[in-house]
Protein backbone atom coordinates (compact mmCIF):
# COMPACT_ATOMS: atom_id res chain seq x y z
CA UNK A 1 0.00 0.00 0.00
CA UNK A 2 1.61 3.36 -1.04
CA UNK A 3 2.58 5.86 1.44
CA UNK A 4 1.13 9.49 1.04
CA UNK A 5 2.59 11.47 3.37
CA UNK A 6 5.16 13.77 3.23
CA UNK A 7 6.50 13.10 7.06
CA UNK A 8 8.22 10.60 8.94
CA UNK A 9 5.66 8.48 10.48
CA UNK A 10 2.27 7.43 9.06
CA UNK A 11 -1.12 9.29 9.37
CA UNK A 12 -3.81 6.59 10.23
CA UNK A 13 -8.11 7.57 10.53
CA UNK A 14 -11.09 5.23 11.12
CA UNK A 15 -13.80 6.28 9.57
CA UNK A 16 -17.84 5.07 9.79
CA UNK A 17 -21.47 5.62 11.20
CA UNK A 18 -23.30 5.88 14.27
CA UNK A 19 -21.91 2.23 16.03
CA UNK A 20 -19.66 1.15 13.77
CA UNK A 21 -17.18 0.70 16.71
CA UNK A 22 -14.32 3.82 15.47
CA UNK A 23 -13.60 4.73 18.93
CA UNK A 24 -12.89 0.90 20.31
CA UNK A 25 -11.05 -0.25 17.46
CA UNK A 26 -8.73 3.08 16.97
CA UNK A 27 -7.99 3.08 20.68
CA UNK A 28 -6.66 -1.04 20.26
CA UNK A 29 -4.96 -0.30 17.61
CA UNK A 30 -3.19 2.29 19.33
CA UNK A 31 -2.74 -0.82 21.98
CA UNK A 32 -1.31 -3.00 19.48
CA UNK A 33 1.31 -0.33 17.70
CA UNK A 34 2.62 0.65 21.19
CA UNK A 35 3.07 -3.11 22.09
CA UNK A 36 5.35 -3.24 18.86
CA UNK A 37 7.33 -0.55 20.20
CA UNK A 38 5.72 1.82 17.37
CA UNK A 39 5.43 5.57 18.70
CA UNK A 40 1.56 6.56 18.46
CA UNK A 41 -0.66 9.24 19.21
CA UNK A 42 -4.50 8.74 19.21
CA UNK A 43 -6.35 11.59 18.67
CA UNK A 44 -10.26 11.98 18.08
CA UNK A 45 -12.15 14.72 15.57
CA UNK A 46 -13.61 16.87 16.87
CA UNK A 47 -12.13 17.06 19.81
CA UNK A 48 -8.27 16.73 21.48
CA UNK A 49 -7.66 20.46 21.36
CA UNK A 50 -9.06 22.94 23.49
CA UNK A 51 -10.93 24.24 20.45
CA UNK A 52 -11.79 20.90 19.32
CA UNK A 53 -13.54 19.99 22.76
CA UNK A 54 -15.70 23.00 22.71
CA UNK A 55 -17.12 22.46 19.48
CA UNK A 56 -17.54 18.99 20.26
CA UNK A 57 -19.84 20.33 22.76
CA UNK A 58 -21.49 23.00 20.26
CA UNK A 59 -22.40 20.04 17.59
CA UNK A 60 -23.55 17.69 19.95
CA UNK A 61 -25.92 19.87 22.02
CA UNK A 62 -27.44 21.96 19.37
CA UNK A 63 -29.08 21.32 16.06
CA UNK A 64 -27.24 23.22 13.72
CA UNK A 65 -27.92 23.09 9.56
CA UNK A 66 -25.43 21.52 7.66
CA UNK A 67 -23.15 23.80 6.32
CA UNK A 68 -22.90 25.48 10.10
CA UNK A 69 -21.85 21.83 11.72
CA UNK A 70 -19.24 21.71 8.72
CA UNK A 71 -17.64 25.02 9.38
CA UNK A 72 -17.42 24.40 13.15
CA UNK A 73 -15.73 21.02 12.31
CA UNK A 74 -13.36 22.52 9.62
CA UNK A 75 -12.16 25.12 12.31
CA UNK A 76 -11.54 21.96 14.95
CA UNK A 77 -10.05 20.51 12.17
CA UNK A 78 -7.39 23.32 11.45
CA UNK A 79 -6.41 23.81 14.99
CA UNK A 80 -5.84 20.26 15.75
CA UNK A 81 -3.75 19.71 12.35
CA UNK A 82 -1.28 22.48 13.42
CA UNK A 83 -0.92 22.01 17.06
CA UNK A 84 -1.13 17.97 17.11
CA UNK A 85 -0.87 16.01 13.86
CA UNK A 86 1.35 17.32 12.10
CA UNK A 87 4.28 17.77 14.77
CA UNK A 88 3.96 14.17 15.74
CA UNK A 89 4.13 12.91 12.34
CA UNK A 90 7.14 15.27 11.52
CA UNK A 91 8.99 14.11 14.71
CA UNK A 92 7.92 10.16 13.97
CA UNK A 93 5.02 9.33 15.99
CA UNK A 94 2.48 8.06 14.18
CA UNK A 95 -1.26 9.34 14.39
CA UNK A 96 -4.31 7.45 14.80
CA UNK A 97 -7.32 9.73 14.11
CA UNK A 98 -11.30 8.50 15.95
CA UNK A 99 -12.71 10.26 12.11
CA UNK A 100 -11.02 12.79 10.02
CA UNK A 101 -11.91 14.97 7.20
CA UNK A 102 -13.93 12.12 5.43
CA UNK A 103 -16.43 12.24 7.91
CA UNK A 104 -17.50 15.60 6.88
CA UNK A 105 -17.66 14.39 3.37
CA UNK A 106 -20.09 11.57 4.49
CA UNK A 107 -21.96 13.20 7.24
CA UNK A 108 -22.57 17.25 5.78
CA UNK A 109 -21.68 16.13 2.25
CA UNK A 110 -24.05 12.63 1.28
CA UNK A 111 -26.21 12.87 4.48
CA UNK A 112 -26.72 16.77 4.30
CA UNK A 113 -27.19 18.00 0.92
CA UNK A 114 -23.97 20.14 1.16
CA UNK A 115 -21.84 20.48 -2.53
CA UNK A 116 -19.33 18.03 -2.14
CA UNK A 117 -16.62 19.82 -4.25
CA UNK A 118 -17.13 23.04 -1.97
CA UNK A 119 -16.60 20.39 0.98
CA UNK A 120 -13.68 18.89 -0.15
CA UNK A 121 -12.19 22.71 -1.10
CA UNK A 122 -13.26 23.71 2.67
CA UNK A 123 -11.07 20.14 3.73
CA UNK A 124 -7.89 21.09 1.46
CA UNK A 125 -7.29 24.28 3.54
CA UNK A 126 -8.48 23.04 6.61
CA UNK A 127 -5.86 20.27 6.78
CA UNK A 128 -3.29 22.23 4.14
CA UNK A 129 -4.14 19.24 1.88
CA UNK A 130 -2.71 16.42 4.32
CA UNK A 131 -4.57 13.04 4.02
CA UNK A 132 -4.36 10.02 6.02
CA UNK A 133 -2.02 7.22 4.54
CA UNK A 134 -4.12 4.77 5.65
CA UNK A 135 -8.27 5.03 6.28
CA UNK A 136 -10.48 2.10 7.68
CA UNK A 137 -13.97 2.23 7.55
CA UNK A 138 -15.64 0.51 9.26
CA UNK A 139 -18.85 -0.24 7.62
CA UNK A 140 -22.10 -1.48 9.60
CA UNK A 141 -25.82 -1.36 8.43
CA UNK A 142 -27.02 1.75 9.44
CA UNK A 143 -29.64 -0.08 11.99
CA UNK A 144 -27.17 -2.35 13.22
CA UNK A 145 -24.85 0.11 14.29
CA UNK A 146 -27.99 2.59 15.80
CA UNK A 147 -29.35 -0.34 17.72
CA UNK A 148 -25.99 -0.34 19.12
CA UNK A 149 -25.64 3.19 20.22
CA UNK A 150 -29.28 2.75 21.58
CA UNK A 151 -27.89 0.10 24.08
CA UNK A 152 -24.61 1.83 24.98
CA UNK A 153 -26.53 5.16 25.36
CA UNK A 154 -28.91 3.70 27.71
CA UNK A 155 -25.95 2.15 29.68
CA UNK A 156 -24.48 5.17 30.06
CA UNK A 157 -26.84 7.40 30.46
CA UNK A 158 -25.49 9.36 27.45
CA UNK A 159 -28.27 11.91 26.42
CA UNK A 160 -26.73 13.97 24.06
CA UNK A 161 -27.78 12.08 20.58
CA UNK A 162 -27.16 14.74 17.70
CA UNK A 163 -26.96 12.52 14.80
CA UNK A 164 -28.87 9.28 16.55
CA UNK A 165 -31.96 11.21 16.76
CA UNK A 166 -31.68 11.56 12.20
CA UNK A 167 -34.04 10.08 10.09
CA UNK A 168 -32.82 6.56 8.92
CA UNK A 169 -32.15 7.91 5.45
CA UNK A 170 -29.55 10.26 6.32
CA UNK A 171 -27.82 7.44 7.96
CA UNK A 172 -28.26 5.65 4.95
CA UNK A 173 -26.85 8.15 2.85
CA UNK A 174 -23.92 8.61 5.28
CA UNK A 175 -22.64 4.62 4.45
CA UNK A 176 -23.62 5.16 0.70
CA UNK A 177 -20.86 7.92 0.78
CA UNK A 178 -18.75 6.49 2.82
CA UNK A 179 -18.42 3.72 0.47
CA UNK A 180 -18.31 5.91 -2.78
CA UNK A 181 -15.19 7.52 -0.88
CA UNK A 182 -13.59 4.18 -0.45
CA UNK A 183 -14.55 3.08 -3.72
CA UNK A 184 -12.49 6.38 -5.43
CA UNK A 185 -9.46 5.99 -3.52
CA UNK A 186 -8.47 2.12 -3.49
CA UNK A 187 -5.49 2.60 -2.57
CA UNK A 188 -5.92 4.96 0.58
CA UNK A 189 -9.12 3.12 2.46
CA UNK A 190 -9.47 -0.62 4.20
CA UNK A 191 -13.53 -1.95 4.44
CA UNK A 192 -14.09 -3.92 7.27
CA UNK A 193 -17.06 -5.40 8.20
CA UNK A 194 -17.71 -3.86 11.85
CA UNK A 195 -21.04 -5.65 12.37
CA UNK A 196 -19.16 -8.59 13.80
CA UNK A 197 -18.11 -9.19 17.19
CA UNK A 198 -15.27 -6.74 18.17
CA UNK A 199 -12.28 -8.94 18.72
CA UNK A 200 -12.81 -10.31 14.90
CA UNK A 201 -12.71 -6.61 14.02
CA UNK A 202 -9.61 -5.97 15.80
CA UNK A 203 -8.03 -9.19 14.45
CA UNK A 204 -8.89 -7.61 11.08
CA UNK A 205 -7.85 -4.30 11.78
CA UNK A 206 -4.04 -5.66 12.99
CA UNK A 207 -3.57 -7.98 10.21
CA UNK A 208 -4.12 -4.87 7.40
CA UNK A 209 -2.20 -2.35 9.75
CA UNK A 210 0.83 -5.20 10.34
CA UNK A 211 1.08 -5.42 6.71
CA UNK A 212 1.17 -1.61 6.09
CA UNK A 213 3.41 -1.49 8.90
CA UNK A 214 5.45 -4.33 7.43
CA UNK A 215 5.41 -6.25 10.58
Amino acid sequence: MPRRSVHKAPFISFEGGEGAGKTTQADLLRQRLESSNIPVLLVREPGTTQLGEQVRNIIKSRNNVPAADALLFMAARAQLMNDIIVPNLRKGTTVVCDRFSDSTIAYQGYGGSLNLDRLKHANELATNEVVPDLTILLDVPPETGLNRRDVADKSTGETQRRFEELPIRFHRNVRRGYLELAGHEPNRWIRIDGSRDPKEVAQDVWQHASEFFDL
